[in-house]
């Protein structure tokens, strides 16, 4: 089954609708489909006609359906694997588009959801001509793609990733999809266990991903869709649903509601409506690229469509990484020059020639697609971000760090497949530390920390110091007037930024004294700071325990 569940968390169960034979007495029995018939205008005929009569109320499209003749491949009519052929984009376009049109036409009213590809927008175009932002904007009635759940048969995970943030820089409608995958009937698997590993890393990555709208606002996604039916024997575990439902509700909790540390500002109409082989092999290395930088941990977790992009103020990017390829748009450079001339950094990638292209400043960054995927990384650091892993042995298996902002916090979702890996890790306030783990300090400033194998962690202390181990930890506040108390321990002559909770910034408090049950002694010398990256409580020098306290 299909679950759909709003943000007032308002179900809607519907089937996934197989077309079959209608059983009506009263009508002629199917002849098949007349020669010369196209197939979107039997297909919207047949659900027009049978979807009332079986109680169905939406038809789900599976497998790349209405998308792409190839939905799994990186090749297509447009790109035999060797060589773009622009020649064959406007039949091929024209192919999908007609499908639609014509499905249409035929079925105007029944409510469409669709799978998608595997792949990102670039991708898709670039290989089979699928001309998303034409099919976004043309009133089909239908919703976007969710994320792929081909990361829980292949491991890709950053093909997922980079798939869906691609797709949703521009939506058809308001909603933005999330797909989780606890059984397929077409495999005999219940990838909660078997595909999982009982982790909820797909449930914390996709929706940790955020878009930025026309106007400027950020935010997750708003419908679930749950693929369920049952796990190829008619069964569904009661387990299986019981533990993967609090995951499920604790990422929408903590959904995005800010602009992501790094936001990719993605050229969907460019891309889309482009018949220039050149821009097209750029489009598909690029894209490649992203898709390898996300699984070697480069922490991309916003989108915004450069129409978008040009509609609303820069300033809401203030404390972000904007990641671009060389625009097509002299707009779109123009304004990403102008951010960095105003103190931001912006990330290009793209072949060695069109970067050598682009105006030369301190805060303007280039990485060349055809490299390494960690030079993606690499340059990241001259931004203030710096994520490194050191491993005991090589792995070849994807490793994922996906930030997100949420009620003044960073929120950190990991997939870390070894845990004998450690990650070094600092932004621009400083390292993160996870509420529950510890990290440890060198000279360089960066925090050391041994991930779960999935975690999902909220940050509220940022650390500059040299030496030493940091932990921090929920403690029970045991005082009436304070409703939460995290506690630092082990500061040596540290900078300490503490970011509460969003309705407790103007009442929250520092204490020295980190025992719960005895009253708390205010320490009245930290300073609240309002700036891009959030609101938060700073002090240099601390060394020593504390606890952040939050106040009714």
């Amino acid at each position: 089954m299909v679950v759909r569940v709003d943000t007032a968390r308002k179900c809607r169960i519907g089937p996934i609708v197989v077309i079959a034979q209608r059983t009506d007495a009263e009508r002629p029995p199917a002849q098949g489909r007349r020669e010369g018939l196209p197939f979107g205008t039997f297909l919207g005929a047949q659900t027009a006609c049978y979807l009332p009569d079986l109680g169905f109320d939406y038809l789900w499209l599976g497998n790349g359906l209405g998308f792409s003749s190839n939905p799994w491949d990186l090749t297509g009519k447009v790109f035999d694997g060797a060589s773009f052929h622009a020649e064959r984009l406007s039949e091929t376009k024209a192919q999908v588009f007609r499908f639609w049109t014509l499905f249409r036409e035929a079925c105007p009213d029944i409510p469409i959801e669709v799978r998608g590809t595997n792949n990102t927008a670039g991708i898709d175009y670039s290989s089979d001509g699928v001309p998303l932002y034409d099919i976004y904007r043309a009133g089909f009635g239908i919703t976007p793609p969710p994320n792929s759940p081909w990361a829980a048969i292949t491991g890709n995970y950053g093909l997922e990733l980079a798939g869906h943030l691609s797709r949703n820089c521009e939506l058809p409608g308001g909603d933005m999809m999330f797909r989780y995958y606890l059984h397929d009937p077409w495999w005999v698997n219940t990838p909660w266990y078997d595909r999982y590993g009982g982790l909820p890393a797909d449930i914390y990555l996709p929706m940790a991903l955020s878009r930025i709208s026309r106007e400027g606002k950020a935010g997750g996604a708003t419908m679930l869709n749950l693929l369920t039916i049952d796990n190829s024997f008619g069964g569904m575990p009661d387990s299986c649903v019981n533990e993967s439902i609090p995951h499920l509700l604790k990422a929408e909790k903590n959904a995005p509601d800010a602009p992501a540390p790094l936001v990719w500002v993605y050229p969907l109409r460019e891309y889309t409506t482009t018949e220039d082989a050149a821009l097209l092999a750029e489009m598909h290395s690029g894209d490649t690229f992203i898709c390898a930088a996300l699984n070697d941990g480069f922490p991309l977790s916003g989108v915004v469509s450069a129409d978008s992009f040009l509609a609303h103020s820069s300033d809401i990017y203030r404390a972000s990484v904007l990641v671009s390829p060389p625009p097509e748009s002299a707009a779109v450079l123009a304004k990403l020059l102008a951010f960095a001339e105003s103190g931001g950094h912006v990330l290009f990638y793209g072949s060695a020639a069109r970067l050598a292209a682009l105006p030369r400043h301190p805060r303007l960054h280039a990485v060349d697609a055809a490299g390494p995927t960690v030079k993606a990384r690499e340059a990241l650091e001259a931004c203030g971000t710096v994520v490194r892993f050191e491993s005991r042995a090589e792995w070849q298996e994807a490793r994922c760090i996906v930030p997100s902002r949420s009620d003044n916090a960073l929120f950190l979702a990991v997939f870390n497949p070894h845990e004998t890996t450690d990650t070094l890790i600092r932004f621009p306030v400083g390292a993160p530390i996870p509420i529950g783990h510890e990290a440890e300090f060198g000279p360089d400033g960066l925090a050391r920390i041994r991930f779960a194998r999935a975690d999902h962690c909220e940050c509220r202390v940022f650390v500059e110091q040299k030496a030493g181990i940091v932990s921090v930890r929920e403690t029970a506040p045991v005082n009436a007037h304070f409703l939460r108390r995290i506690s630092v321990t082990g500061l040596e002559n540290a900078t300490v930024r503490l970011f509460p909770e969003a309705a407790f910034v103007d009442g929250a408090a520092v204490t020295t004294v980190i025992i719960p049950d005895i009253t708390p002694v205010l320490d009245p010398g930290w300073r609240l700071v309002r700036d891009p990256s959030g609101t938060y409580l700073e002090k240099e020098g601390v060394t020593g325990d504390l606890a952040l306290l939050m106040t009714r």
